[in-house]
Order: C-alpha cells, then sequence, then structure tokens
C-alpha cells in the first residue's frame, strides 16, 4: 500500500552540495542526493539519513528503518513496528504489517512556482523535467518532485544525472525484422539494413516498370482492338451496299463522270473478292495486279483521237504515234506480269509435288 509523507515545506530546498566527498552508501543501500548521510550532502533536512555503526549498518530516518530509497520513483520504503509515524506527515491508507512504501517531494510548490525560483529550483539537469505529485489517498497536492525526460533515466537531481536509455540493447526485437537499431540521445530509429534497401528500391523499381509496361501492352492492343473492328465494319459495310445498292450510288460523283460502268463493275467485283472472310477465296497480289493492269489496258485501247477541223495533219500524226507508243508499253507490261504469274504458279505447283 502507498502512503504519502509531506516532507517538504515551501523553503529551504538545497540544489548544491555544500559538502565534498559525501558518503554514498550504507549497507547495500545507496543514497543519493538530495538524500544525504552528513550535512551538506543532502538538499533540506527532512532528507539527511543516519547510518549507524551496526554490523550490518542500518539506515535511518530519525527512529525508523529505511529499506530502499527510489530516486527516480519518489518512493521510500520504511520499516514499520506499528509506533506512532504522525510527525512524518503520514497519510496511509491500511496497516502494512512489514514496511510502508510512501511517496514524496522535494518542496511544497507548484512546477510553475519552484522554477520561477532558479536557484532553489530541484531539476537542475537539463534532460529533467518538473513533475507534481499528489495524495493517493486524500487526493491533494503535496508538492512537486523531478522526473528525468523521456528516453532518460538516472538521478534528475544532480548535474549529468540523466542518462540516455540505451534502447536498442536493453529491449529486444524493438525493430522490425531486416532493420537495424541506431541508439540516438532519448531515442533511437530502426534503419532498414542496406541489402533491404537495395532490395526494395529494385523491388519498387521493378513493379513500377512492369505496371507501366502493363498499361503501354494495354493500350496497344485496345488500339489493334479498335483498328480491327473498325476494319471489320466497314468491311460489312461495303458489302452491304455493294449488294444492296446499284454501285452507281455507292461511288463518287467524279468517279462516275470519269469512268465506264464496265470499270466500275470491274473494281467492284475486285474489291468484294478482296473482303472475303477465307483466305482461299481472296485473290493473291498478282492477281489483283493483274485484274487492274488489264482493266487499264482495256481503257487505253478504247482510247481514241476525235478529229479537229483544221488540225494539222503533223500534229495528228504525233498524237497518233504517242498512243501507240503508249499501247505498246501498257502491252509489254502486261506481258511481263503475266510471264511473272505463270512462273510464280509453275514455282508452287513444283513445291507442292510430292518427292
Amino acid at each position: 500500500m502507498y502512503g504519502m509523507v509531506v516532507f517538504a515545506p515551501k523553503t529551504g530546498y538545497n540544489p548544491v552540495q555544500s559538502t565534498n566527498n559525501c558518503s554514498k552508501q550504507c549497507g547495500d543501500i545507496r543514497v543519493e542526493f538530495p538524500y544525504g548521510l552528513e550535512k551538506g550532502c543532502c538538499a533540506r533536512s527532512e532528507f539527511l539519513l543516519n547510518c549507524t555503526e551496526d554490523t550490518p549498518p542500518v539506515l535511518k530516518l530519525n527512529d525508523y528503518d529505511v529499506s530502499n530509497i527510489n530516486i527516480s520513483g519518489g518512493l521510500i520504503t520504511i520499516k514499520y513496528d506499528g509506533d506512532d509515524t504522525s510527525f512524518l506527515g503520514i497519510f496511509y491508507e491500511k496497516y502494512f504489517p512489514s514496511s510502508q512504501e510512501y511517496t514524496w517531494a522535494v518542496a511544497n510548490l507548484t512546477c510553475e512556482q519552484a522554477q520561477q525560483n532558479k536557484s532553489g529550483y530541484a531539476c537542475v539537469d537539463p534532460r529533467s523535467e518538473c513533475s507534481g505529485v499528489t495524495s493517493l489517498i486524500l487526493g491533494d497536492y503535496i508538492g512537486y518532485r523531478c522526473i528525468c525526460k523521456s528516453g532518460f533515466q538516472g538521478n534528475p537531481y544532480i548535474p549529468d544525472g540523466c542518462e540516455d536509455v540505451d534502447e536498442c540493447g536493453t529491449i529486444p526485437n524493438i525493430c522490425k525484422e531486416g532493420e537495424k537499431c541506431h541508439n540516438i540521445e532519448g531515442s533511437y530509429n530502426c534503419i532498414p539494413q542496406r541489402n533491404n534497401l537495395i532490395l526494395g528500391l529494385v523491388t519498387g523499381l521493378s513493379v513500377a516498370f512492369g505496371i507501366l509496361l502493363l498499361g503501354v501492352v494495354a493500350s496497344l492492343v485496345i488500339r489493334r482492338w479498335k483498328s480491327d473492328v473498325e476494319k471489320k465494319l466497314r468491311r460489312k459495310h461495303f458489302l452491304w451496299e455493294f449488294k444492296a445498292r446499284p454501285l452507281t450510288e455507292i461511288v463518287a460523283a467524279q468517279v462516275r463522270e470519269e469512268a465506264r460502268e464496265e470499270e466500275i463493275n470491274g473494281v467492284a467485283s475486285l474489291a468484294e473478292m478482296c473482303l472475303r472472310l477465307r483466305g482461299e477465296e481472296r485473290p493473291t497480289m498478282k492477281e489483283v495486279e493483274m485484274t487492274l493492269q488489264m482493266i487499264r489496258m482495256k481503257r487505253l485501247k478504247s482510247y481514241q483521237i476525235p478529229p479537229e477541223s483544221g488540225t494539222d495533219v503533223y500534229h495528228l500524226l504525233r498524237r497518233s504515234r504517242a498512243k501507240d507508243s503508249i499501247d505498246q508499253s501498257f502491252v509489254q507490261e502486261l506481258k511481263i506480269v503475266l510471264i511473272s504469274y505463270s512462273l510464280e504458279q509453275e514455282f508452287i505447283a513444283s513445291a507442292e509435288m510430292p518427292r
């Protein structure tokens, strides 16, 4: 059980030891400032303790045995034998047969009041801070004490008394797997190991590149699919128009004016054959070329030079010879195409024959 000891008046606390080489040990109990075993070694007279010369020595607070002093926790343990302890100002909850643990304060001041008196302020370590002390039984405020800030431990009542806590060495598995603990003053950092960091970067870059590549491939697939759909729609539209409407209504006006119906039908039939779904039903490129050449030849053969009145005979002869020259060149070109196509067919046939 916890009682309350109001050791501390508002004044009288001296944060500096006036005596050097103070004793720090009584038997197996360590005595640290603000407590002391000699005058000038404690912060106030209420914290003066006595170490007997018995064997083993006994630490006493007035006539009462002290079994432990917890500076950082603000606790003192006094052996209880049932005698009156009202001189300590004790507030306790119930009788405890062997010992009683009490909280204590250095002065009956609030933290704000204590910090205004710099010469008498108890928290001298810069890594310490003030903490209010309240009675656990009655809930009354009895004063303030000092504690080390988070990440530090030790004695906040002496200069450099608060030392850094090595979390990396004292707390097992404080960092995740693959991380290395790095202790810093008042805290710690979990740093990914170099190999894991490089692996993480490579993995991240690989994932990012994979997502980018997937996006590009998906875009190309969608674009090609749209192109195929558009081609199929155009093909179906042409075939439907070819069957449902006369060709003279389908072709452009310029084509109707310049071409004959026979030529239009020939080209349209060739286009319809090229749009067939089955590959074996579609003409080869050579066959397409030959058909177009034949249509072209027929068009040139039908070309006539109309006689013009008053035209010089010499000019008429020149135009007639030019026409004959064009006809002969296209005839030769057509012969070459036919010969090439014939050779190609023979080669294919010989390749398909069993040996």
